[in-house]
């Protein structure tokens, strides 16, 4: 009887000691049995497919990542299934992100972005000054904008916050959303 319970008292020590390895990080590819996708409406486009979220494991750093706020997000969801059987949720909405649920939370793992910003932030900020205008906010009655670029998209995104000198319908400020490269903007309400 002791001998059993000093062999599942080790067999718990080793698994104990192997899960953190494999729970706080994105596996090796060579730790991965199968990648599958969950089907969804053919409308909808595929981030990933198994093979090319194999090739995108080793390239994807613990990352912050931040969605516009307002926008219709579609999300693909699968499993990574490891050779020791422990399964990961995962989900994205981008081909630059996963997001791998676990019981203790929600992890997200980004492609690395390389360079710098090519617009500089006036220009940023002007270009999303003349979204807001056209969108018919009286930049008048919000104080002087800030902006950010979000170190964790791939494509350069700038947010430029809006805060409101006085309480607005939309809430008390607005964000706008620049794409470095393409320019493209977006703006989203505040709450």
């Amino acid at each position: 009887m002791k001998k059993l319970a000093a062999i599942l008292l080790m067999g718990a020590t080793v698994c104990l000691a192997a899960e953190p390895e494999t729970l706080n990080g994105l596996p090796s590819t060579n730790d991965v049995f199968v990648i599958a996708v969950s089907p969804h409406s053919k409308e909808l486009k595929d981030y990933f497919t198994p093979a090319t979220l194999l090739q995108a494991l080793p390239k994807l750093v613990p990352s912050d990542v931040l969605l516009p706020a307002g926008d219709k997000i579609f999300w693909q969801s699968g499993v990574i299934v490891l050779k020791d059987k422990t399964v990961l949720f995962w989900r994205t909405c981008g081909d630059w992100f996963i997001a791998i649920d676990r019981a203790d939370g929600r992890s997200f793992y980004a492609m690395p972005k390389k360079g710098t910003p090519i617009k500089p932030e006036e220009s940023v900020i002007r270009l999303a000054q003349q979204t807001a205008e056209k969108a018919g906010r009286h930049l008048s009655a919000y104080s002087v904008p800030v902006a950010q670029p979000l170190t964790n998209r791939q494509d350069w995104t700038w947010v430029v916050r809006f805060n409101g000198k006085i309480q607005t319908r939309d809430g008390d400020y607005f964000d706008v959303w620049v794409n470095d490269q393409t320019g493209k903007t977006a703006l989203t309400p505040g709450e």
